[in-house]
C-alpha cells in the first residue's frame, strides 16, 4: 500500500487546490466564550506529518517491510501527525489590561468531508497546559492525529471496500480558564488528507 493509486490523483489534486486557494487549509479562526474574560482570541492551525510530503497530508499506512526481505526488520518510519497552532490574544479592555488565559486541555474531532466521505473516527481529548498572555501571539505544536487514530482509519472498512484515503476537517476545541477563574473555549479547524505515502529509503 506504499504507492498512491492512479484513481486517487483527482482527489489529491482537488485537495492541493483547496489548500493553495486558502479555503481553510491553514485553519479557520474562531472563538467561543473567550470574550467573557476580556480577551478576544484568533487562531490558525496547520497539519504537519513527518511521514507526508506536504503540509495538510497525513500518512496513515505503514509499510511493515521496506526492503521486502523477511529476514530483516525494517518497517517504514511512522509518526503522530502534529498541529502547528498560532494563537493571538487581543485585550478588549479600554484600559489595555487583560486576563492571562490558561489552556488546560484540547479535544480533536475528525469531520468527514467530500469527495471521499470517509468514516467517522473517535474523538480524543488531550491534557495540555498553554499560557496565553494578553495582547500576544503564542505558537505551539500539538498532537493532532496519533498513531492509534491512523490505525483506526486504516483498519476501518468503508462501504464495499477499504478506505484508501479520506478527506477530513480536523476540529480542535481548546478549553481552560483565566487567571480569575473564568471558563473559556475556542475552536480552530484545518483540512487534512489521509492517504498512503511510502517513506522507505
Amino acid at each position: 500500500m506504499g504507492f498512491i493509486k492512479k484513481s486517487k490523483y483527482l482527489s489529491l489534486l482537488l485537495f492541493v487546490l483547496l489548500v493553495i486557494g486558502g479555503c481553510g487549509g491553514a485553519g479557520q479562526p474562531g472563538s467561543s466564550g473567550s470574550e467573557d474574560t476580556g480577551i478576544k482570541i484568533s487562531a490558525t492551525l496547520q497539519v504537519s506529518d513527518a511521514g507526508a510530503p506536504t503540509a495538510g497530508m497525513v500518512d496513515v499506512y505503514q509499510n511493515p517491510d521496506c526492503d521486502g526481505d523477511v529476514s530483516t526488520n525494517d518497517p517504514e518510519d511512522f509518526y503522530d501527525a502534529l498541529g502547528n497552532v498560532s494563537i493571538t490574544t487581543t485585550s478588549l479592555s479600554k484600559s489595555g489590561e487583560g486576563s492571562t488565559l490558561y489552556i488546560t486541555e484540547y479535544t480533536v474531532r475528525y469531520l468527514p468531508q467530500p469527495p471521499s466521505n470517509p468514516p467517522e473516527l473517535s474523538q480524543i481529548t488531550f491534557k495540555r497546559s498553554i499560557t496565553l498572555l494578553p495582547d500576544s501571539t503564542t505558537e505551539e505544536t500539538i498532537i493532532l492525529v496519533p498513531v492509534d487514530t491512523k490505525d483506526e482509519f486504516a483498519s476501518t472498512e468503508c462501504i464495499g471496500s477499504s478506505c484508501d484515503q479520506g478527506n477530513y476537517s480536523i476540529e480542535v476545541t481548546f478549553s481552560g480558564e483565566s487567571d480569575v477563574g473564568e471558563q473559556f473555549s475556542f475552536v480552530v479547524y484545518a483540512d487534512a488528507l489521509f492517504d498512503s505515502y511510502d517513506n522507505c529509503q
